[in-house]
């Protein structure tokens, strides 16, 4: 394999996934870039759900009559739920050999950004993401906006036609499907009205309440009927600047903040052509020669997820507790199913400030030293969301500050460790590298006298606590 095609073999596999194992590299090394994503998709077929079974009925806590013991049992209940689906999930991805489903229902997430605090609920909308993470955006749209975790949290249930609520139809239009600027205050009102009386049943089943739904005439962009909430969905589908505003987010979230237009309407056609079908506009994307230009490669900083799920992939790591990458995920900045507001995350530079370039700095020490985690965490501007957070973590407990981990690093030292001292080096930053180094860090960086093992290992880690490594 040659050094350019493993530098876009490798890219592929970030962008497309968490980055190579050496695994990888012996699967893919001869294939073509093409046959590789066919067999990215080929895998990624079929989605693995995540079940949580609880201790408790966590539902139980919408009865009356309970005691305040019985009712902090169940939160309890359900607040250790949604820390057991964030680690499930976050090691699912590492695990996974459907790095394409696993990575795409991570930018889903995103999108449609999601805070619940019923665990049952969030399981159900992880699994709706996944579900569809690779199929029909159309579908996904309306299977999500049915979700009870995302009724409840954009006030839906409370969207009645005596006293309608806009704040679905606002989310919906802006940032869900045809961004800012592209509807008007009246089409917010009059989808409002539409999805008036969309609700859920105690068991979570969707459900229209017929006594809250406002059956009368509605005006949205340019056609009247009496239109349901779907109604809806299906006439903003029919507006091509969805399909561009999808294709803009998917291209930020796969290939560079630098928006080019030539590109985005290329995968636009594409993607509104094939009637919003997911797979279509990835392929656009990855089949493209431009994808693999030199300006792309290497050019994204790695979300905190993809820095954890990554380094857990490259290294086979294996944890004895795996609770304490909550509080690593805080301090990063990103911690699953928890995002910030319903914008979801900003990626790129946003990052990035000085607590979290510290903490990133060390963070293949935390977990391959086992270093004690002496960088606090900031705290969350939501009262709720840090108390939620805090219950999480269990923060005060010593065992989030140390990582406890086992690396199964003997592929990684077949490949590298009989290598001559210079070739060894070379292909470590060309597997862990999406950039080039400057030649002063080269230098320093080569100049430790060591034993071959010794040597992998170290300069591994240096190369790992680079800025560099940070790009992907």
């Amino acid at each position: 394999m040659t050094g350019t095609h493993q530098r876009r073999l490798q890219h592929l596999l970030w962008r497309a996934g968490f980055g190579p194992s050496i695994s990888d590299l012996k699967e893919y090394g001869n294939l073509s870039l093409p046959a590789v994503v066919d067999t990215l998709f080929r895998k990624s077929a079929s989605p693995d759900f995540i079940t949580i079974n609880p201790k408790f009925d966590v539902e139980a806590i919408h009865r009356k009559g309970l005691t305040m013991e019985e009712l902090r049992v169940i939160r309890n209940e359900s607040i250790n739920g949604l820390k057991k689906l964030n680690l499930s999930w976050l090691l699912k991805m590492a695990r996974s050999d459907k790095q394409l489903l696993e990575k795409m229902t991570l930018f889903w997430h995103g999108h449609f950004a999601c805070v619940n605090h019923s665990y049952k609920h969030v399981e159900l909308y992880l699994n709706t993401l996944h579900k569809h993470a690779l199929g029909n955006f159309a579908t996904m749209l309306k299977e999500v906006a049915k979700e009870p975790a995302m009724l409840t949290f954009l006030n839906n249930r409370q969207n009645r036609k005596q006293q309608p609520n806009e704040n679905f139809a606002r989310e919906l239009l802006e940032l869900f499907t045809l961004g800012i600027g592209n509807y008007s205050e009246k089409d917010i009102k009059e989808a409002a009205r539409a999805f008036t009386g969309w609700s859920y049943s105690e068991n979570g089943d969707f459900e229209v309440q017929e006594r809250f739904h406002d059956y009368e005439i509605k005006h949205f962009m340019g056609k009247s009927g009496n239109f349901g909430g779907e109604d809806i969905i299906d006439i903003i589908l029919e507006n091509k600047q969805t399909a561009r505003f999808i294709s803009e987010k998917v291209y930020v979230f796969l290939v560079s903040e630098e928006i080019n237009e030539r590109h985005i309407d290329q995968i636009t056609d594409a993607f509104y052509d094939s009637s919003y079908e997911i797979s279509v506009l990835l392929k656009e994307i990855f089949n493209s020669e431009w994808f693999y230009d030199d300006a792309i490669i290497g050019n994204r900083i790695k979300s905190p997820v993809e820095l954890i799920v990554s380094f857990t992939r490259k290294f086979g790591i294996t944890y004895e507790d795996p609770a304490p990458l909550l509080y690593i995920q805080r301090l990063l900045g990103q911690v699953l199913l928890q995002p910030p507001n319903v914008a979801g995350w900003n990626y790129g530079r946003n990052w990035i400030d000085s607590s979290s370039l510290l903490a990133r700095m060390q963070f293949a020490k935390f977990i391959v030293r086992g270093a004690v985690i002496d960088i606090k965490a900031k705290s969350d501007d939501s009262k709720e969301m840090e108390e939620v957070m805090q219950m999480m973590e269990d923060i005060n407990e010593n065992r989030f500050r140390k990582v406890r981990a086992k690396l199964n690093i003997k592929d990684y030292m077949d490949r590298y460790a009989k290598l001559p001292r210079d070739k060894m080096t070379e292909e470590i930053e060309a597997y862990l590298l999406q950039c080039s180094l400057n030649s002063g860090a080269v230098k320093v960086l080569r100049e430790t006298e060591q034993n071959a093992q010794k040597l992998l290992e170290e300069y591994s880690l240096q190369v790992l606590s680079l800025p560099e490594y940070q790009l992907c």
